[in-house]
C-alpha cells in the first residue's frame, strides 16, 4: 500500500466491506444511502458486498476487538471506537433488533437518548423573545417572530440572485477568512420546490458541490446567510473539500475517510457548518441574533418532535401541534420539518443538530478566549472527529 492510502488498523479491508455493505442494504431499506461522501480510492472500494446485515456485523465487531487494543493517539481511538459501534448497532437494526428510539439515538450517534427538558425549551424562547423585543418586534412570541419574518423576508423575485451572490462571496471568503481550498472548488445552486429540507448539499464530482434551497419556504436576509454558509462555504462543502485534500496528500488514513450518516460524526459537521457565519464574519445584525435564537429553538424542538413521534407514538397531528405552539411557525415549515421528523434515513440523527451545534460552539468559544483558533479549524476541517473525540483533542472535558 502506498503512503497515500496508508492505515492504522489492519483490517481496514474487512472494515471498508462491511461500510460499503451497509451502505447498500439500508439504501435497500430506507431509500436514502448513508455513506455520504468518501475519499477511498477506486482500487480499494470493494466489489464483493457482504449480502447481509449479519455478516456486517461479524466483521465489525472483528474490527472493533482490533481498534480496543490499539496504542495510539487518545482522540484518533476514540474516533475509531465511536464510529464502528455506531456501524454495529446499524447492523444489528438492519438484522431485526428492537431498538427502542432513545437506544439508537443513543448507539448510533453518541448522543444523549432524552428530550430537551421543558426548562430549557421555555429559556430559548424567552431569549428569543427577548432579542425579537430588543429589535422593535411587539407582542408575543408568535405575533414578534412572524411580523420579523415577514419584515426582513427577500422577495422571492430576487431569491436567486441574491444566493447566487452569497455562494460566490462565501467561496472567497471561506478563503481568505477560514480555510484554503483547491482553486477548481465549485457550487452549483438550484432553487426547488416540495423537499423535506430547508437545504442541502450533494456533490457533483471532485471539489464540486450541488447545493438546493427550498424556495416553498419564506427566506429572511439573516436565514438565507445561515444556511448557504452551512450547506456550502464555509460549512459541508468546505468540510469536504478540506478532507479530501487531506486524503489526497495522504493525511488521513483510509478509516478516515468516509463520513457515514447516523454515527456520532454528524453531529460535530453539523455543529461546524453552523459555525460558518460567525466564522466569515456575516454575523453583525439583531437580525442575525434573532435567527440564531430562532434556530437553537428549532433544533431543540426538532430532537423533541422525534422522541415524541418515534418514541412515545404521538400522533402526526400532535407533534405538528406541539412544534406549532412551541416554536411559532407557519404551516409550511411546520410541514416541512415533520417530513424530516419522519424521513426512515435522518429521523434517527436529527437531535445532532442540537448537540453538535452546542458542542462546537462551546469549542469555539474557549478557542477564542485561549487565542486557539488554528488547532480548532485543524480539528474541524483537516481531521475527521466525533462527539467525544472532538472533546479529547481540544480538552473540552477538562
Amino acid at each position: 500500500m502506498s503512503n497515500k492510502n496508508q492505515s492504522i488498523l489492519t483490517s481496514v479491508k474487512p472494515l471498508l466491506r462491511a461500510v460499503f455493505s451497509l451502505n447498500r442494504l439500508i439504501e435497500i431499506d430506507k431509500g436514502t444511502a448513508p455513506l455520504l461522501v468518501h475519499t477511498i480510492p477506486d482500487d480499494l472500494i470493494p466489489h464483493e458486498l457482504f449480502d447481509s446485515y449479519e455478516e456486517c456485523r461479524t466483521t465489525l465487531i472483528d474490527v472493533d476487538a482490533e481498534v480496543k487494543d490499539l496504542s495510539i493517539e487518545p482522540p484518533r481511538k476514540q474516533y475509531l471506537l465511536d464510529v464502528v459501534s455506531a456501524l454495529i448497532a446499524q447492523a444489528d437494526e438492519g438484522a431485526g433488533a428492537d431498538i427502542p428510539y432513545r437506544k439508537r439515538v443513543e448507539q448510533f450517534t453518541g448522543l444523549p437518548g432524552e428530550m430537551v427538558s421543558r426548562q430549557k425549551i421555555a429559556q430559548l424562547q424567552e431569549n428569543l423573545s427577548i432579542e425579537l423585543a430588543r429589535a422593535g418586534y411587539h407582542g408575543s412570541l408568535t405575533k414578534a417572530l412572524n411580523d420579523w419574518r415577514e419584515q426582513t423576508a427577500i422577495d422571492p423575485n430576487t431569491f436567486v440572485a441574491k444566493a447566487n451572490t452569497l455562494f460566490t462571496q462565501s467561496l472567497s471568503e471561506t478563503r481568505t477568512k477560514v480555510v484554503a481550498l483547491p482553486e477548481e472548488a465549485t457550487i452549483e445552486f438550484q432553487p426547488v420546490h416540495g423537499v423535506y429540507y430547508r437545504g442541502y448539499s450533494d456533490s457533483a464530482g471532485p471539489y464540486r458541490a450541488h447545493i438546493t434551497l427550498n424556495a416553498d419556504l419564506e427566506w429572511p436576509m439573516a436565514a438565507l446567510k445561515h444556511v448557504i454558509s452551512h450547506e456550502g462555504c464555509p460549512g459541508h462543502f468546505a468540510i469536504s473539500a478540506c478532507r479530501r485534500k487531506q486524503a489526497e496528500q495522504g493525511l488521513l488514513p483510509l478509516e478516515e475517510r468516509f463520513f457515514f450518516a447516523n454515527t456520532p460524526v454528524t453531529s460535530i459537521n453539523e455543529g461546524t457548518c453552523n459555525l460558518g457565519v460567525y466564522l466569515l464574519g456575516w454575523f453583525d445584525s439583531f437580525d442575525d441574533l434573532i435567527c440564531l435564537r430562532s434556530d437553537l429553538l428549532r433544533s431543540a424542538l426538532l430532537l423533541n418532535m422525534c422522541f415524541l413521534f418515534h418514541e412515545y407514538g404521538q400522533s402526526e397531528e400532535e407533534v405538528v401541534a406541539y412544534y406549532k405552539e412551541n416554536g411559532a411557525v407557519s404551516e409550511a415549515s411546520a410541514a416541512q420539518t415533520m417530513r424530516f421528523v419522519k424521513h426512515p434515513l435522518w429521523h434517527t440523527s436529527n437531535p445532532h443538530y442540537w448537540h453538535g451545534t452546542n458542542r462546537v460552539f462551546d469549542a469555539y468559544h474557549r478557542c477564542m478566549r485561549e487565542n486557539r483558533m488554528d488547532h480548532l479549524i485543524q480539528c474541524l476541517y483537516r481531521e475527521i472527529h466525533t462527539y467525544h473525540s472532538l472533546g479529547l483533542a481540544l480538552g473540552l472535558d477538562s
